[in-house]
Formats: C-alpha cells, sequence, structure tokens
C-alpha cells in the first residue's frame, strides 16, 4: 500500500542521516501532482506537495540485500517522530486564527498560512 507525504515530510526523512545510515532506496516510483516518477526533486517543488511513495526498496549498502519496502521503511521512520505534520484546507470564511486556537490546547501550532 502506498504511503502518502508532503515534500517538507520526504526532506526531513531523507535528510535524517541516523535513520539512513548503512542504507538506500532502490526501484522506486512515486506519484506526485498525480504523474508517475522515478525520482523527486524536492528543491523543485513547494513543501506543501503531497506525494506517494508507490514502491521501492530499502537496501543494504554493503551487501545490497533487501531490509524492507520504502514505504515501511518511511512509516517506521513516521512512527519515531515526537511530532507530526498535518496539511490543512480550510474554507476562505473560516478564519485560521480559529484554528491557531484550537491547536493551542493540544501542544500544536501552525506553521505557515
Amino acid at each position: 500500500m502506498a504511503a502518502k507525504l508532503t515534500i517538507a515530510e520526504w526532506s526531513a526523512f531523507l535528510e535524517d542521516d541516523a535513520y539512513w545510515r548503512g542504507v538506500h532506496y532502490d526501484e522506486a516510483l512515486f506519484a506526485v501532482e498525480g504523474e508517475e516518477v522515478e525520482e523527486i526533486d524536492d528543491t523543485t517543488l513547494a513543501d506543501t506537495v503531497v506525494v506517494k511513495i508507490l514502491q521501492g526498496e530499502v537496501l543494504d549498502d554493503d551487501t545490497g540485500s533487501r531490509i524492507k519496502s520504502l514505504v515501511a521503511f518511511y512509516r517506521q521512520w513516521k512512527k519515531q517522530q515526537e511530532s507530526q505534520r498535518v496539511l490543512v484546507e480550510l474554507p476562505s470564511s473560516v478564519d485560521p486564527k480559529a484554528l491557531q486556537d484550537a491547536l493551542k490546547p493540544l501542544g500544536g501550532k501552525v506553521l505557515a498560512s
């Protein structure tokens, strides 16, 4: 099953050097804005763009043996994170301040609006 995430999450996932120590991914396929691609250029896409990891394998750097699927590796990484990022869409009639106020008691915050 595919994993859905934002470009911001993808970048954070890839930049976690400790998590990627000794492994790399290969044979990946993604969906970016509905188009299937083999690579994601996170430098040209907005952080809020949603991508799907459709397939891929995580391999051991030394032996080349399969560790797990890229989707499973991403989901494992996400569970280890101390915070979650959620992309939210509000109708233009709703004041974003209402969302900020609702998140405060939960320890959340709006990162961008």
